[in-house]
C-alpha cells in the first residue's frame, strides 16, 4: 500500500515533537490503535519502510522498529519480500484489544437521553434490496425514466453558476405553487403557497412537526395501530402517548374527547396499516372536537392519490378554517421512494419554527430535484403518470388478490379494506408474523409484520404486503415462491 497515512497516525495519536527515544514507541501505539479501531483493515499492505519513514519524516529504522513491534504482538505479520501485512481480528490477542477498546470507550462523553432514545426506538439495519411486496411501493417499473432524464438533462444545460448556491428551506417558489394547485384539484384543499414546506418526505415532515410542537411529558393521540417510525420519534421525544383504537369510522373520537392532548396524529384517508377509511361524519366530527381544545391535528395524507380516486372525500385540512390542522403529503409513494420530496402544509402560527429547525438540520431540498419535478408537474407529466398507474395498480390488485386466494387462503387469510397500496393478511393463530417475516425477508420476499404497528405486537398478528411494485410476471413468481415458503415455515 503506498497511501500516506499520516493523517490516520496523527489521529491515533501519532507527533514528531515527542522526545527522540519516544518516536517508534509512538509510532507503534498509533499503529496499534489504527488496526485495533478498524481504521486500517485487516490483511491490508502497510506502506514499506522507506516511504512510510519520507512521508513522516523520521528514520527508517524507528519505522522498522515499528512494524517488527506489531508483528511480535501479534498486530502485524511480515511476507517474504511482499511486505507487512495487518494480522486478521482473530490472530490478535482478544484480551488486549477489548482493554484498548475499553480504555478509549471511557473517554467518550456520554450521548444524550433523547440521543439514546432515539437510537434506541429505530431499526439501523441495512434495507433489505429486495422489492416484493414491500408496503408502500408504487409499480417502480412504470415510472416515466426518459422525460425524468430529459427534464434533467435540459435543467444542468440550462443551470447557471450563481443557481449553485444556497436556497431557502421553505422550497422553491413554483414548486410551492404547483403543490398547492395540485392540492386544490385532488384534495378539494385551498391554501397560500408559502404555508408549504418542501421536506423529504413524510417521516421528515413529522419530525420536524413533533419536535417543534411536543415537550417532554406532552399528551398526544395516535391510532393504535399506527405508522411506527412516528410512534418511536413521539416516545423518543417521551411524550405521553395515548393509542386511540380504530373502528369502521376510522380514529375513535370518544376514546380521547375528554383528554387534552397537544396533537392528534392521524391517517384518515387510509389508516395505516388497516385500511379504515374514515367517514365524513367522524371527519367533522374530529374538526369540531379539535377547534374546542388547545389541540392541532396531523393529517398524514400519505397516499391520498391511491385512496381517493374512484371516491374521494374531502381532506381534514379543507374543513378546517382555524389553523388547527398541519397537511402532509409525498410523492414518495407516487413516484417512487428514492426521490425523497414530500411536503407540509403548516400553520402560520408555527411555520417559522418548523422552517428553522429545518434549516438547523436538512438546511433544504436539493433544487435540481424540486425544479426537475416542478417541470414534470407543469408539463402535465404528473397526471399522466398518475392515470396510467391507477390502471395499473388496479389491475395488479386483482391479480395479487386472485392469486392469494386460490394458493394462501388456507394460512392467511387477506383483508382487501385498503384502498391504498397495501394489503393486510391475517394469520392463523400458530404461526408468528414476526417469525414468518424474517423466514421469508431471508428468502427475497418482503413482508412487515403486523404486530409491530400496535402498540403491543400481541393484537396484530398477520403480514403487511404491497402488491404493485412488480410486473404481473414476477408477481405470480413471487406469490408461487410464498406459498412454498410458507408451507415450508409450517412443517
Amino acid at each position: 500500500m503506498r497511501y500516506n497515512i499520516k493523517s490516520i497516525l496523527r489521529k491515533h495519536g501519532f507527533d514528531t515533537n515527542l522526545p527522540y527515544t519516544n518516536i517508534y514507541q509512538n509510532l507503534y501505539h498509533a499503529l496499534r490503535d489504527s488496526i485495533v479501531f478498524g481504521t486500517l483493515n485487516e490483511n491490508e499492505a502497510l506502506p514499506p519502510t522507506r516511504l512510510m519513514a519520507k512521508d513522516l519524516g523520521v528514520s527508517r529504522s524507528t519505522v522498522i522498529k515499528a512494524y517488527d513491534k506489531l508483528i511480535g504482538d501479534g498486530f502485524a505479520w511480515s511476507k517474504g519480500g511482499a511486505g507487512v501485512f495487518i494480522a486478521p481480528k482473530k490472530m490478535m490477542a482478544l484480551d488486549v484489544v477489548s482493554e484498548l477498546k475499553s480504555t478509549k470507550e471511557k473517554r467518550k462523553p456520554h450521548l444524550s437521553k433523547l440521543g439514546l432514545k432515539f437510537s434506541k426506538r429505530i431499526n439501523l439495519r441495512e434495507e433489505r434490496k429486495s422489492i416484493p411486496f414491500r408496503p408502500g411501493l408504487p409499480p417502480l417499473d412504470l415510472f416515466p425514466l426518459v422525460k425524468w432524464q430529459t427534464l434533467s438533462n435540459e435543467y444542468w444545460k440550462k443551470v447557471t453558476s450563481s443557481e449553485l448556491t444556497y436556497y431557502g428551506s421553505s422550497g422553491i417558489k413554483s414548486l410551492r405553487k404547483n403543490i398547492a394547485n395540485y392540492l386544490k384539484f385532488y384534495r378539494n384543499i385551498e391554501c397560500d403557497p408559502h404555508q408549504i414546506v418542501i421536506t423529504t418526505g413524510s417521516l421528515h415532515s413529522l419530525y420536524l412537526i413533533f419536535n417543534v410542537l411536543v415537550d417532554k411529558g406532552d399528551q398526544v393521540v395516535t391510532e393504535n395501530p399506527t405508522y411506527p417510525n412516528a410512534r418511536k420519534i413521539l416516545e423518543a421525544l417521551q411524550s405521553k402517548i395515548f393509542y386511540a383504537p380504530v373502528d369502521k369510522e376510522g380514529i375513535d373520537l370518544e376514546s380521547f374527547r375528554n383528554r387534552q392532548p397537544k396533537l392528534v396524529y392521524t391517517t384518515p384517508s387510509n389508516q395505516y396499516p388497516t385500511g379504515v377509511r374514515m367517514s365524513m361524519d367522524r371527519r367533522i366530527k374530529l374538526n369540531d372536537w379539535v377547534q374546542t381544545k388547545q389541540s392541532i391535528i396531523i393529517e398524514d395524507d400519505y397516499d391520498h392519490e391511491f385512496s381517493n380516486w374512484e371516491n374521494p372525500l374531502p381532506a381534514i385540512y379543507s374543513l378546517n378554517n382555524d389553523d388547527r390542522v398541519v397537511y402532509l403529503g409525498t410523492f414518495n409513494k407516487l413516484l417512487h421512494p428514492s426521490l425523497r420530496v414530500g411536503y407540509a402544509i403548516v400553520p402560520n402560527f408555527m411555520l417559522d419554527s418548523v422552517l428553522a429547525l429545518h434549516q438547523h438540520s436538512n438546511r433544504f431540498i436539493s433544487p435540481y430535484l424540486q425544479k426537475t419535478l416542478n417541470a414534470f408537474m407543469e408539463r402535465d407529466y404528473l397526471n399522466d403518470h398518475l392515470r396510467n398507474i391507477m390502471e395499473v395498480t388496479a389491475r395488479r390488485r386483482e391479480i395479487f388478490v386472485g392469486y392469494f386466494e386460490k394458493h394462501l387462503a388456507a394460512h392467511i387469510s387477506l383483508e382487501e379494506k385498503s384502498q391504498g397500496l397495501h394489503l393486510i393478511g391475517k394469520l392463523n393463530r400458530n404461526i408468528n408474523d414476526k417469525d414468518l417475516s424474517e423466514y421469508l425477508g431471508q428468502n427475497g420476499i418482503v413482508a412487515h409484520p403486523l404486530g409491530n404497528y400496535y402498540k403491543n405486537p400481541k393484537e396484530g398478528n398477520g403480514l403487511v404486503m404491497g402488491y404493485c411494485s412488480v410486473n404481473e410476471i414476477l408477481m405470480t413468481k413471487k406469490l408461487r415462491m410464498m406459498a412454498q415458503l410458507v408451507r415450508s415455515y409450517k412443517s
